[in-house]
C-alpha cells in the first residue's frame, strides 16, 4: 500500500512538473521553471485542480463515448444474439454521427442566419432526422434477429422487446449522435486558414477535423462496450483509459490547441494564471524604468516619487513569483490559441511569436510591489 501510495505521488508529483513544464515552453519563459519548482507546497492544489481540469475536459471531449455506453448494455440475460445487435447498433450510431456531421454543415451552409423565417424548427428537425434515420436502419439490420426471439413471447412481451429494441434504444442513439458538436465545440472556434485558402479546401478541412473527431471520441466507448465480459475489472479500466489516452494524444497530433487548452484549464482553475488588468506600483530603486519601455505598459508618474505605476496582467503566479505582462501580450495568447489543421509549422510560428511577446514580461515577487484593478 505504502508503495503504491509512493508511487501515485511520484506520477502526480510528475505530472504536474510537466504541466509547468508545458505552459512556459509555450509562453517562452522556461527560465522561470527552476525559481517555481522549490514551491512544493503548491503542487497539492495545483494537482487537484489539474486534475479536475483534465475530467472536465475528457467528460467533454468524450460526451458521445459516455452517452452510448449508457444507453446500451454489453449483455442483456436471455438474449443470446444481442451481441450482434449491439455491433449493429454501433455500426449505425457511427453512421448517424457522420450523418448528423453532413447535416450540420449543410443547415449552415444555406440557412446560417438565425433570422430565416421558421429557423427554430431547425435544430429539432436535425435531431429527429437523424433519430428517426436510426430506427431505420435499426429495423432493417436487425429486423430477423428480433422477430426470432419474439416467437415464444406473449403479445404484451412482444410489443414491450420491439419497443426497447427496435425504437427506444435506436431513437436515443440517434439523438445521442449529435454529441460530436461537444468536442467539437471545444476546436471551431480555434481553427484558421492560411491566407488565400479557397472555400473549398477549407470545407475539406472542417470535414477532416470533423470526422476525426467523431472516430477518436467514440473511441473509449467503443472500448468499453466491445471488451469481453470475462475481463477483469482493472483491466477493463485500464483498456478505457489506455484507449482516452490514445484518442487525446492522436486527436492532438490534427488539432495542436488540444494540450494547450487542457493546460490553460489547469492553470485557470488553480490560480495561477489570470488575465485580469491591474495597476501596479513599482518602487524606482527595485525596478528601474528601462525595465518597462517596451509598448504596452502605459507607465504613469506616482504621487509618491519613488514609485511609478505600469499596467499589465499576472500571466503566471506561484509562490512569491508572479510573471507581470503588458496588455499588448494578451493579443498573442489569444493568437496563439488558433491552430491549422495538420499544420505543425502555424503552430510552432504562434508559438514563436508568443515568446517574443512574453520577452517583454517582467518578474515581481510579492512584496515588492503593490497591485489594484484597473478601471
Amino acid at each position: 500500500m505504502d508503495c503504491w501510495i509512493n508511487n501515485s505521488n511520484y506520477i502526480g508529483h510528475n505530472g504536474i512538473v510537466r504541466i509547468y513544464l508545458g505552459f512556459l515552453f509555450r509562453i517562452g519563459r522556461e527560465d522561470l521553471f527552476l525559481q517555481v519548482f522549490t514551491f512544493k507546497d503548491m503542487f497539492s492544489p495545483l494537482a487537484f485542480f489539474s486534475l479536475i481540469s483534465i475530467v472536465i475536459y475528457m467528460l467533454i471531449f468524450f460526451t458521445q463515448s459516455l452517452i452510448g455506453a449508457l444507453i446500451l448494455k454489453r449483455q442483456v440475460h436471455n438474449f443470446h444474439d444481442y451481441s450482434q445487435v449491439k455491433h449493429r447498433y454501433l455500426f449505425s450510431f457511427i453512421a448517424c454521427s457522420f450523418l448528423s456531421s453532413v447535416i450540420l454543415y449543410v443547415i449552415s451552409y444555406f440557412f446560417s442566419n438565425p433570422d430565416y423565417p421558421g429557423s427554430a424548427w431547425i435544430e429539432p428537425a436535425e435531431f429527429l432526422t437523424t433519430a428517426f434515420v436510426n430506427i431505420f436502419m435499426c429495423f432493417l439490420l436487425n429486423r430477423r434477429i428480433i422477430n426470432r426471439k419474439t416467437l415464444l413471447m406473449t403479445s404484451h412481451e412482444e410489443r414491450l422487446f420491439k419497443l426497447r429494441f427496435s425504437i427506444v434504444h435506436p431513437f436515443l442513439l440517434g439523438v445521442a449522435s449529435w454529441c460530436f458538436v461537444f468536442p467539437l465545440g471545444l476546436l471551431f472556434k480555434f481553427i484558421d486558414f492560411a491566407p488565400g485558402t479557397s472555400v473549398f479546401i477549407q470545407i475539406l478541412s472542417l470535414a477532416g477535423l470533423t470526422i476525426f473527431i467523431i472516430v477518436f471520441s467514440l473511441l473509449p466507448g467503443l472500448t468499453f462496450l466491445l471488451l469481453p465480459l470475462r475481463m477483469r475489472l482493472s483491466q477493463q479500466i485500464l483498456s478505457v483509459i489506455g484507449a482516452a489516452i490514445i484518442s487525446i494524444i492522436f486527436s492532438s497530433m490534427i488539432a495542436s490547441v488540444i494540450p494547450v487548452q487542457i493546460i490553460n484549464l489547469s492553470m485557470k482553475m488553480s490560480g495561477a494564471t489570470k488575465y485580469d488588468v491591474n495597476n501596479y506600483a513599482v518602487a524606482q530603486d527595485i525596478f528601474p524604468i528601462e525595465m518597462f519601455n517596451s509598448g504596452g505598459w502605459n507607465v504613469k508618474e506616482s504621487i509618491n516619487k519613488k514609485l511609478y505605476i505600469v499596467e499589465g496582467f499576472p500571466l503566471f503566479s506561484v509562490g512569491n513569483i508572479t510573471l507581470v505582462c503588458p496588455k499588448s501580450v494578451l493579443s498573442e495568447i489569444s493568437k496563439s490559441m488558433k491552430f491549422i489543421f495538420l499544420n505543425s509549422d502555424y503552430d510552432q510560428k504562434l508559438r514563436i511569436n508568443l515568446s517574443r511577446a512574453t520577452s517583454t514580461c517582467n518578474v515581481l515577487t510579492k512584496g515588492e510591489f503593490k497591485s489594484w484593478k484597473s478601471s
